[in-house]
């Protein structure tokens, strides 16, 4: 059990990062820009926000790395 708290560590670090991601999504909808671009204001397909709710950007900016 040499690892367990840093293991513990890595995953309080995840969850805090979820969490910061998900405040910011629900922050996206308060404003009114959930599902758009953060980087071009475009769209975000519903096929990307059904795999991942907290997408920030479009495929262009994501594979481009941009957002």
């Amino acid at each position: 059990m040499d690892g367990a708290p840093d293991d513990a560590a890595v995953e309080i670090a995840r969850a805090r990062t979820v969490i910061e991601q998900v405040e910011a999504a629900i922050a996206r909808i308060e404003q009114g820009t959930y599902g758009k671009c953060e980087s071009c204001g475009q769209d975000i397909d519903e096929a990307v926000l059904d795999v991942d709710p907290l997408a920030r950007s479009c495929r262009c900016h994501q594979a481009a790395g941009l957002a």
